[in-house]
């Protein structure tokens, strides 16, 4: 039986009329829908995401150094200040300096937070959009026609038109592709705060690094200069021998050239030492002007002891490597965006308002206006777009999973490249040491055979020169080795600077 229309009551569509449905199972049919829509909702297609295990060594190569398999919950090693083992306020000073003012790790927390706010942008393409509007006009629709003379107007009308209206709209994430994009996002600002850190990180061991340089330069420059005063007053000594017959001509230009020779040196080491201050005052976000570093010529380098374990958690909280993991879960992201846009879209819109002709009876019944309604759009043919899009979604995500690789092998030979210059420059210390400290009893010994009447002065100058080049050998390897360790200590950093 077909009900009648009427002139006066909105009719949704032209089909029988069924007996209206009790109460209660009318709730019921609406919430199966509303179940319905949310479990569609909830479907999300795309490869599942698996952390990859690297594949962890039982030990180094070098050192001794072996690997220790630890809990998550346990701390690994690097893991605050840990240029305190250093001893050196003055260092710990401009590392926190370094940390508040350097422009590069400035940046980097810049782009991180950018990435955390592109984070909140794609969550909200999950929820429904509401807007409201309002619009006024005015105008008139004049009736005229011709007369003998001219044109007449025999009349018109003018109009006015105010409305308020407020719309919502929800595109529901039937397959899941707006989900898989927010995890991109939120994945790539994993990545952004991971490289932040390895900026920080970067950032003070090149500002330590750099430091010990400067401590190792000063000490250099004293020996140099050490050595410049010994080869001129070795050089006077021979020009006299000349000057009587006890020293040939030779002897005097190789006692010049010997002496030029350390000139050159100390002004070589001179400029190193500058530059390597201005370097700092950057690090450290100062100007090279409004900076200086106190020469320490008595300076003392320490290297704390290689680890004799390494959490193999270190491995994944590396900084680097924790970005390259979190690039490697954007991209596989990416991949379930790709796939969800072979699947049909369904936006639901609805508006309402009121739309008069003045504002005094604007919010009436009669003036009011509501619409709402579905829409199911699927792409048929697109000439290959999204077959092209999921197969550069798949090429990334292999990609970043080639890089993550790298990462790691990267890792691990920077590990082992560094306990391996730990491992030598140590024994090197240990032998410059060794040879310092005979060339000192040679010079002792060389002055009390001078004191004796057995040994000339030229014979103290020139052990006395050797002393003071084994003394600056034997600090070069002082501080090569304490910078050594700094590189490991990066190398192995599960930093959370």
């Amino acid at each position: 039986m077909i009900r009648r229309l009427s002139v006066f009551r909105p009719v949704r569509s032209f089909v029988p009329v069924r007996p209206a449905l009790p109460r209660r199972a009318s709730l019921r049919l609406r919430c199966a829908c509303l179940f319905a829509l949310t479990g569609l909702s909830a479907c999300t297609v795309g490869p599942t995401y698996r952390p990859p295990a690297p594949d962890v060594p039982a030990s180094f190569m070098e050192a001794g150094v072996t690997w220790q398999r630890v809990s998550p919950g346990d701390t690994a090693v690097g893991d605050g200040a840990w240029w305190k083992a250093y001893g050196d306020a003055e260092l710990d000073a401009l590392v926190d300096r370094a940390l508040a003012a350097n422009p590069g790790v400035a940046q980097a927390e810049a782009n991180w937070r950018q990435a955390v706010a592109a984070v909140g942008e794609a969550r909200a393409a999950a929820m429904p959009q509401l807007g409201v509007g309002a619009s006024g006009s005015r105008g008139s629709n004049a009736l005229r026609q011709m007369v003998p003379g001219g044109i007449d107007g025999l009349g018109g009308s003018v109009t006015t038109s105010v409305a308020f209206q407020a719309n919502a709209s929800w595109e529901p994430d039937l397959w899941g592709g707006v989900r898989q994009q927010a995890r991109a996002s939120q994945a790539t600002a994993d990545a952004a705060g991971s490289r932040w850190r390895a900026q920080r990180l970067s950032t003070v061991g090149t500002l330590i690094t750099t430091y010990l340089s400067v401590r190792q330069l000063d000490i250099d420059i004293g020996l140099l200069e050490r050595q410049v005063t010994l080869y001129r007053a070795l050089r006077d000594t021979t020009e006299a021998a000349h000057t009587i017959g006890t020293a040939s001509f030779d002897d005097v230009l190789s006692a010049r050239n010997a002496l030029d020779q350390a000139t050159v040196a100390l002004t070589t080491a001179r400029i190193s030492r500058e530059q390597a201050e201005h370097a700092v005052a950057v690090l450290s976000g100062s100007t090279p002007a409004a900076f200086t570093l106190a020469p320490r010529p008595a300076y003392q380098f320490t290297a704390p002891p290689v680890p004799a374990s390494v959490p193999s958690q270190v491995l994944r909280a590396r900084p680097d490597i924790a970005a390259a993991e979190r690039q490697m879960a954007a991209a596989n992201a990416q991949i379930g965006v790709a796939v969800a846009a072979w699947f049909p879209s369904m936006d639901l819109t609805a508006s309402g308002g009121y739309q008069g002709s003045s504002m005094s009876h604007l919010f009436s019944a009669p003036n009011q206006i509501w619409s709402l309604g579905p829409a199911l759009v699927a792409s048929v043919f697109d000439g290959g777009a999204r077959r092209s899009r999921e197969a550069q979604a798949r090429a990334g995500y292999d990609a970043a999973v080639a890089a993550y690789r790298q990462t790691v092998l990267g890792a691990m030979q920077e590990v082992e490249d560094d306990l391996s210059s730990l491992n030598h420059l140590g024994e090197q210390r240990r032998v410059q040491e060794q040879v310092q400290a005979r060339q000192a009893t040679l010079l002792s010994n060389r002055k009390a055979q001078q004191a004796a009447g057995t040994a000339s002065q030229s014979d103290v100058l020139t052990d006395d020169i050797s002393d003071a080049i084994a003394t600056k050998n034997a600090a070069d390897a002082q501080a090569q080795e304490a910078m050594a360790s700094v590189k490991l200590r990066i190398a192995t950093a599960a930093s959370d600077l």
